[in-house]
């Protein structure tokens, strides 16, 4: 394969939604030294130092001219550099938390090298011990101090949490959340059952979200219905088919929310309450029907407000369906993992999948291919280390090829194929096997997919 050629699948790699995959599967295609040097600064981005020197030590072997050695080498000798400086700042911050006095050996520390990992584990340690305002002073500080998303992501998460207790401590208002009925009900699939409890009976996203949220357990709840006007979660309901504002002469009257929010007692976790008697009152749902609900509200001067955390997930409706609908072929694929086949079956088609490689009872590799067979036999079992990064990882281990393929050998292997993932949820895109293989890679861990 030319460098262009090369350069251009490169290319390709970075543009697509999950470039180090893209680029890993190309260097064992290829054994390339820029594809290696382009994971490399993956790696480091994602301060996966280890595995970056890696990289550019391969890169560095398999440059063929002066100018790009020189480059890897620069970065090696950098990382290198940067490592022994980050390796002693943590060696530093393991010997203060097993102190005497680990805050003010921190502080110390912090005062000394102004470094993000230090004000972090400071937030850590004051929110351990409960002081929320220092807490949140660190994790601002380390917030500004990480030069690497990744970690400017957590600490933001921690400041994020911080306020949300804070909050929860300072304020007394007692909160209630109102979640929105679905127009996909059980009915769709199931004409059997006359009456179902509300919160099973809605199967729209906005159910199946909240559900899931720690809200749902946290705090009283209720649902509106288009139908019915309020209800207990568990409040059995028949089938309908009716939309707040486009039916509106079916749809529950304002003259009887105002009653249902005046004098209705409601249920929700062992507990009775009234809608009138909460300081503030959460929607979850469709902008649409909050601001027809708003009008309501306001007519008896209850605080009534969009819930900011469901906005967020609002405008990842896409990502959430993805994630929803990527469980049901993850649960088929767990389950073929109770019946493998030797890896070297004839059963193993020539058809795109997902694979886990499976010895003694343990997955420890998990990939993706156009071709399954290809990939599992000619790569990984009759290969080498330059087509499959399996290899090169037990290669580390074992000492030579044929060790490993020996080892190989001796391992089962379990696969589905892109039209089975299809099969089991339909809604997903071509981009199926690859988000398979992620979720999968995600649950399990594999020892050599780190």
């Amino acid at each position: 394969m030319y460098w262009k050629e090369i350069n251009s699948k490169i290319e390709d790699c970075l543009r697509s939604t999950d470039p180090l995959s893209c680029l890993l599967r190309l260097f064992e295609e290829t054994g390339d030294g820029m594809v290696a040097f382009r994971i490399g600064e993956i790696y480091q981005k994602r301060c996966e130092i280890d595995k970056a020197l890696r990289f550019y030590e391969i890169a560095y072997n398999r440059f063929p001219l002066p100018k790009y050695k020189n480059m890897a080498k620069q970065r090696i000798e950098s990382l290198k550099r940067g490592l022994a400086d980050w390796t002693e700042v943590n060696e530093r911050i393991r010997n203060c938390l097993s102190s005497s006095n680990p805050t003010e050996c921190l502080k110390r520390l912090y005062n000394e090298t102004k470094d993000g990992m230090v004000a972090f584990k400071l937030g850590e340690l004051f929110e351990s011990q409960g002081d929320l305002n220092e807490a949140l002073k660190y994790y601002s500080i380390s917030h500004e101090k990480f030069p690497l998303e990744e970690w400017k992501e957590r600490a933001r998460k921690r400041i994020e949490d911080i306020k949300a207790k804070s909050a929860g401590e300072n304020e007394s208002a007692k909160v209630l959340f109102i979640v929105s009925c679905t127009r996909s009900k059980i009915w769709r699939k199931d004409k059997s059952r006359e009456y179902v409890p509300a919160k099973y009976a809605y199967t729209g996203k906005t159910m199946r979200i909240w559900l899931m949220l720690e809200e749902s357990e946290k705090y009283p709840w209720i649902i509106f219905s288009s139908k019915y006007g309020f209800i207990d979660p568990d409040h059995p309901i028949k089938n309908y088919d009716i939309h707040f504002i486009e039916d509106k002469d079916k749809a529950v009257s304002d003259t009887t929310l105002l009653r249902q929010i005046e004098h209705h007692e409601f249920e929700c976790n062992g507990k009775s309450f009234k809608i009138k008697d909460f300081d503030l009152i959460y929607f979850v749902g469709s902008r649409e029907y909050y601001d027809e609900l708003k009008e309501v509200f306001d007519k008896v001067g209850l605080r009534f407000e969009m819930y900011s955390r469901w906005i967020s997930l609002e405008k990842r409706k896409s990502i959430i369906d993805k994630a929803l609908n990527i469980i049901k072929p993850a649960l088929e694929f767990l389950i073929s993992l109770d019946n493998p086949q030797k890896i070297s079956s004839a059963d193993i088609p020539n058809e795109e999948g997902v694979y886990a490689i499976i010895h003694n009872g343990d997955v420890i590799y998990i990939g993706s291919s156009n071709n399954l067979r290809r990939r599992i036999l000619d790569n990984h079992l009759r290969g080498s280390k330059d087509v499959s990064v399996l290899r090169a990882k037990l290669l580390d281990e074992l000492g030579s090829e044929d060790e490993v393929t020996e080892f190989l050998s001796k391992c089962n292997v379990a696969f589905m194929t892109t039209k089975d993932i299809s099969r089991y949820s339909p809604e997903l895109s071509d981009i199926s096997r690859k988000a398979l293989e992620h979720y999968l890679i995600a649950m399990f861990e594999p020892k050599y997919n780190s």
